[in-house]
């Protein structure tokens, strides 16, 4: 199956707080993704291990730039983000490397699956 992983804070925050969650992803990830897929979401990273956090099903996929995402969207990212400069920080940070306001995101919805 496949997952979406977490690996800060903030994402750890919203995981337990929201009841529809989502997540930005760096490029278009439409081809590895799709809507309607069930999927786990999982947290931590590959020198700690990490930890299923629950089944979900994937809602909607939405390929923007940087600069088109609104106030929502990059709420699901980082609650403490409310302008496309502190996004583009934010997922500097977490990719390693210099996003753009010309940078094409994906922003995944989804919402968890009780079983």
């Amino acid at each position: 199956m496949k997952a979406i992983n977490i690996n800060t804070d903030s994402h750890l925050t919203n995981l337990a707080s929201l009841p529809k969650k989502g997540t930005i992803r760096l490029g278009d990830v439409t081809g590895k993704y799709s809507e309607d897929e069930v999927i786990w979401i999982t947290a931590g990273n590959s020198n700690v291990g990490k930890k299923k956090i629950c089944t979900a099903v994937i809602d909607r996929l939405k390929v923007k730039t940087v600069a088109d995402l609104n106030p929502e969207d990059m709420q699901f990212e980082n609650p403490t983000a409310n302008c496309t400069n502190k996004i583009q920080a934010h997922l500097s940070t977490v990719y390693n490397t210099l996003v753009t306001p010309n940078d094409t995101v994906t922003v995944i919805t989804y919402y968890e699956l009780t079983e």
